[in-house]
């Protein structure tokens, strides 16, 4: 018994950058066809499988969020030191649809970040945040956390 799952994914970045404003933008969505039938077949596993063969498997996932920083480089007249608070929202769900099954709400996630970015270097950021995440649309307990992190930006050729 064989038959055809075709996938469909897809992609939209965006990204907005002038003297005072840094804006970031994506959309991605994911449709799997026939995805009730791969369910069936999974119910079928042996119950000696390690993976579980009562998930149903999504005919659709979504993601989107976007972000945006006020660059406060412009008042102190500096040419390289850049610090960016920002805002930015999310959200990602891998079972936004599911076909003849009831999705696991605890996969649909929303969080909301802020947060400052600071460049000492034009190749160098550093960067704390703050994150709220609400799971299951706020029946599960949110989660709170907090990030330090250092990255290096570079390209491997000139533009």
């Amino acid at each position: 018994y064989h038959f055809r799952a075709p996938v469909f994914i897809w992609n939209v970045d965006a990204q907005y950058r002038c003297r005072w404003v840094e804006a970031r933008a994506n959309i991605m969505q994911g449709h799997l066809s026939n995805s009730d039938l791969l369910s069936a077949k999974n119910a079928l596993l042996s119950n000696k499988s390690p993976y579980s063969r009562t998930t149903p498997i999504a005919s659709l996932a979504v993601c989107y969020g976007g972000e945006a920083g006020f660059r406060l480089s412009p008042l102190f007249h500096r040419r390289y030191t850049d610090l960016t608070p920002f805002v930015r929202y999310e959200y990602h769900n891998t079972q936004q649809e599911v076909r003849n099954a009831i999705p696991d709400d605890r996969l649909q996630t929303s969080q909301w970040t802020v947060g400052i970015n600071y460049k000492p270097l034009p190749f160098l950021v550093v960067k704390a945040d703050y994150t709220n995440r609400r799971i299951g649309g706020g029946k599960y307990n949110n989660e709170n956390e907090f990030a330090i992190g250092v990255a290096f930006v570079n390209w491997f050729y000139k533009k």
